[in-house]
């Protein structure tokens, strides 16, 4: 999740207790993303492979969304934050040889992330929409993220009705400005 630009922090003060739930405001705008690698000699099989795994995934998010909007016991700060915290177990003992493993990788989990952005747009009842891009060719992005995004595809989601509800030209332009931020504090 690249937007709210502090989820991250947002999500460990909640599981630290510190914030209730709703933690996003009903007005912010949440953006999820999705980085699918196609190989270099990527095929129509293995594109539509990949489209196929992001229907599922939009599938998945329906069916959370709905879930969440149908139990308002679900929806309470120590329901969710219980989830967290169960996950962050899950991970810790899948995790328990790699000591390179840290806390910023908990925060970035993508089941967690998923969480957010379900609860909060069932939450609010909002509309959220998903695209797909790509595959990306080297002129549709900066430089410096060349080899994040050359040849891959990306699907992004938000809680708005539609592209032209975004606040920015383009719905690509927040996840370059979070790939060329997290590349400038990587090389730092």
């Amino acid at each position: 999740m690249i937007l709210p630009e502090d989820i991250h922090s947002r999500i460990a003060e909640f599981m630290q207790g510190k914030r209730v739930f709703p933690f996003i405001k009903n007005d912010e705008l949440i953006c999820i993303f999705f980085l699918y690698q196609l190989s270099e000699l990527s095929t129509e099989d293995e594109r539509d492979t990949i489209v196929n795994m992001a229907t599922g995934t939009v599938k998945r998010f329906d069916f959370e969304i709905n879930k969440y909007k149908n139990s308002s016991k679900m929806m309470a700060s120590d329901m969710i934050r219980d989830l967290y915290l169960k996950r962050l177990v899950q991970i810790g003992v899948e995790q328990a040889e790699n000591r390179n493993f840290g806390h910023d990788q908990l925060l970035n989990d993508p089941m967690i992330l998923s969480y957010c952005f379900s609860q909060h747009v069932s939450f609010y009842s909002q509309d959220y929409f998903f695209q797909i891009y790509g595959p990306l060719n080297e002129g549709e992005f900066l430089k410096e993220i060349r080899h994040f995004l050359q040849g891959a595809m990306v699907m992004l989601g938000f809680n708005r009705t539609n592209e032209i509800t975004l606040p920015f030209k383009h719905p690509i332009i927040p996840l370059y400005i979070w790939l060329r931020d997290h590349q400038i504090r990587t090389k730092a």
